[in-house]
Order: structure tokens, then sequence, then C-alpha cells
């Protein structure tokens, strides 16, 4: 029995092998395995924007304004950018642009179209704000002092701010003297002579907006006021027969109808060089007048109060040389009179002499009444304010 299984089992074999063989034919080879087919290649992706991203959102009109577009594509391909506005206008091309902007206030979109050639695209927006610049703010300008002397200093400092937050520029100028310095304190040199001045600044944004503003500086020499008394040995009263008295100062005549007249000399070199603001000259008459030397009908005449010229160290003769008279016809005792413009000359250094010296007198020598008729001062001051340059 189990030789009969062998033996069947090896024809069978035998069998099978023989069919197999008659199938390839004559010298075929065999039939190689069928390879998998290549999944065909995937469809064109589209560029993408990463980012969108202006240097800043908020503009003044006619700014310009950078902006960024980041992108990029998965296939590699080649992209180009194509930019459009609700207002305004683009200067560059590219992935970067300048956006300026236009005069109107307002918001503006800003859009990028990314483009790959194949028809790939992406899109992306930004908003952008053109808001009207503010004027920047002085909250002081001030001047330190506020007066000064004849080429003095002042500090000057003005005190701004700007809403927007922009960076101020200072302009300065000065109605006279000079500015030097520069930002938002300065000094001011004062003019060489008296006045009241204005400095102004100018702040400035640097987008149009701006602020003016002046402040008052007054030069002003300092002023002093010193009284003069006569040189005693220049002072005093000559007769009309030529005598000379340093002791006393009359003007009028005597018994014997001898006239008098009465002088005074102030020596004011030291007020050469300076500027007189007041001079006056103030008689303190030593009694009543004897008699009646203001008598209209049977006085002297008037009395004569004159700006003359004699030699100093001494008393002049009877009638010295007159060259101002100073107050004609002066019907009662003298108490102030104005000599400002005479001393004004000696400060400014155009008088002939530093000497300022008076006479006075009546019109008439004497009234022939042999009665005496004068008057007799206890002194004469002269008191001077000035400024020294």
């Amino acid at each position: 029995m189990n030789r009969f299984k062998i033996r069947f089992g090896v024809i069978l074999a035998i069998l099978l092998t023989i069919t197999i063989c008659s199938a390839c034919g004559p010298g075929a080879e065999p039939t190689p395995p069928t390879p998998t087919p290549t999944p065909p290649s995937s469809a064109n992706q589209p560029p993408e924007i990463s980012s969108l991203t202006p240097a800043q959102t908020q503009a003044y009109p006619s700014d310009m304004i950078e902006i960024q577009c980041n992108a990029s594509d998965a296939d590699g391909d080649t992209i180009s950018y194509e930019w459009s506005t609700t207002g305004g206008k683009f200067t560059g091309t590219g992935p970067t642009v300048s956006w300026v902007a236009p005069e109107q206030y307002g918001d503006y979109t800003i859009t990028v179209i990314v483009k790959d050639g194949k028809g790939g695209i992406a899109q992306a927006t930004v908003t952008m704000s053109v808001v009207r610049n503010m004027d920047p703010v002085i909250s002081s300008l001030v001047a330190d002092p506020v007066t000064v002397l004849p080429q003095g200093k002042a500090t000057i400092t003005c005190v701004a701010s700007d809403p927007d937050g922009d960076i101020l520029n200072y302009s300065w100028k000065a109605s006279d003297g000079s500015v030097t310095g520069a930002g938002n304190t300065v000094t001011w040199i004062a003019p060489d002579r008296e006045g009241g001045f204005t400095v102004t600044v100018i702040v400035d944004d640097g987008k149009g907006g701006q602020n003016a503003a002046d402040v008052s500086v007054s030069v002003v020499l300092t002023e002093k006021t010193e009284t003069f008394t006569p040189v005693s040995n220049e002072t005093g009263t000559v007769s009309s027969k030529g005598d000379k008295d340093t002791s006393r100062a009359i003007a009028g005549d005597d018994a014997n109808n001898i006239g008098y007249h009465a002088f005074w000399s102030f020596n004011l070199y030291s007020l050469r060089g300076t500027e007189v603001k007041d001079a006056k000259l103030t008689f303190t008459m030593k009694r009543e007048p004897v008699g009646e030397p203001f008598h209209k009908i049977t006085g002297l005449g008037g009395l004569h109060i004159f700006a003359v010229r004699y030699e100093p160290g001494q008393l002049p003769n009877f009638s010295p040389e007159e060259y101002s008279e100073l107050h004609p016809d002066i019907w009662q005792l003298p108490t102030v009179i104005d000599v400002t413009d005479l001393v004004s000359k000696i400060g400014q250094r155009i008088s002939v002499s530093d000497r300022l010296q008076i006479e006075a007198s009546f019109m008439n020598q004497t009234n022939g009444n042999h009665i005496r008729d004068y008057v007799e001062w206890e002194t004469v001051t002269l008191t001077v304010t000035y400024a020294e340059k």
C-alpha cells in the first residue's frame, strides 16, 4: 500500500512539470512580474503671504511710509507683486514699496496680490490712516534776567511739547542784538543802546506744524543821582565896578546904584561819557529880597538866568559871554530850573567845557533910586540823574 502512494506522488510531479514546460513553448523565457505604476505629480501650489507690514499705520498728508510684504512659493516658482490702494500712490516695486499718503484725512486700504505665474495667487490687505498733524504747544518762554545793561546777556528758555510726539526744532530771532546757541535755550546779547526789544522763537515739528512766541527784554543803563555844589573860587558876586566877592551871591543894586551879578560854576568832568537823564538847578535864598527888585515899575526889570563861559579858577568879569538864556524875565524868586540839555552835552563830550557856569542878573543894572534892591542866595545846587555806559 505504501509503495503505491509513493509511486503515485512521483508520477503526479512528473506530469505537472511536463505541463508547465509545454505552456512556455520551446525555448521561451519565464514572464517577469508586472511593475507597480508611479502616481502622477501633485497640482501647482499657490504662493503664501506670511506678513504685510507697514513701517507705521498712521501718516500725515504727503508722508511716505514703507510697506514690506513677506511671501514665498512652495513650488519654488518666481513670484511677482501687484500693489493697489484706495488712496495715495506708490513708489517702487517688488516686495517693498513706499506709500505716499494723500492730502485728505481718513482710512485707506492697501492691497498686495502675489502671483507665481502659473495661476497661483495670494492676497493680503492693511489699513492705513491719514491723520491731522497737531501743532507744537509752547507752554512758556522766559528771559532771565528781563532787564540788562547795553551789551549785556539774557538766557532765553522755551518749554514746548508736541501732541504727536514729533521731534521739535527751534528757530530764534531778535528785533535787535544777537542770539547765540541752539535748541530750546539760547543767549541773547543786547545791543549797545537802551530800549525795549523782542526775542522770538518758532517751534517746528518738521511735518508742517509750528507755533511761535516772543518775550520782551529791556536794556536799561544803571541810573545814579548825584548833587553837585559850586566850585567855591569860581562862585560869587561881581559888581559893575569890577569888584569880585566869593563869599556871597547877590543880584541887583545898592544905594550907590552899583549893580551886582551872581555867578555859580559847577565842575562836571565826572559826567563825561554818561547819559544824562535829568539835570536841575535848585536855588535856595538866604533871605527875602531886599527892597523891591521885582517891582514891575520901579524894580530892576525882571531877573534873567544865563549859561555863561569864563575861565576856571576865578570869577569872571561883570558881563561874561552869555551863550544860552535859561530863564528870561523872572518876576519872582526862582526855585528850580531845568538844565538837562546843557548837562547832556557835557555827558556826550560835545560841550566846549566841562563846566556848567550860571549867571543871575536883572535886566537893568540899577534903577537909579539910591535904594538897595537885590536878592541874595544861600546856595545853588545841581542835581543830575545819569546812567553810566
